[in-house]
């Protein structure tokens, strides 16, 4: 994985998100679906949460 100089930079990566469906998958606790919408969740609050502190 490269290097990122921001954490917006992270949660814009395509790669994190496949990441991170991956690894709710593994979990097995929710289905694809469940997982799509957690996953789009996290990245639009922690985005948000990235323009609130001006990164």
């Amino acid at each position: 994985m490269k290097k990122f100089k921001t954490r917006k930079k992270i949660l814009e990566c395509p790669e994190t998100k496949r990441l991170l469906f991956e690894f709710l998958q593994e979990m097995g606790l929710l289905n694809d679906e469940e997982v799509e919408i957690k996953i789009t969740h996290f990245i639009e609050r922690k985005m948000k949460q990235c323009k609130n502190e001006g990164i």
